[in-house]
């Protein structure tokens, strides 16, 4: 088989794939605008199975109200030399 070959082919099952993501999207969406299915086997299958959905899951993130800081606080109280 030729180089050239093999690049038609490879380009071939990537744009399948694609396709196929874009199909499992389009089921993901068309599931989220209803109501969840109640029996399992009525869930997605195939590559729709593996995509996220949009709902939110846990508590939102948070933010840090100020950057951590590297440096150590300097103590008020100084050690002299003996």
């Amino acid at each position: 088989m030729g180089e050239r070959e093999t690049e038609d082919r490879d380009a071939a099952d990537a744009r399948a794939q694609q396709q196929e993501v874009e199909e499992a999207k389009e089921e993901m969406s068309r599931l989220e605008e209803g109501d969840p299915p109640e029996k399992l086997e009525d869930w997605p299958d195939g590559r729709a199975k593996y995509l996220p959905t949009a709902a939110p899951r846990g508590p939102p993130a948070t933010t840090r109200a100020r950057p951590r800081s590297s440096a150590r606080p300097r103590s008020s109280t100084t050690r002299t030399a003996r």
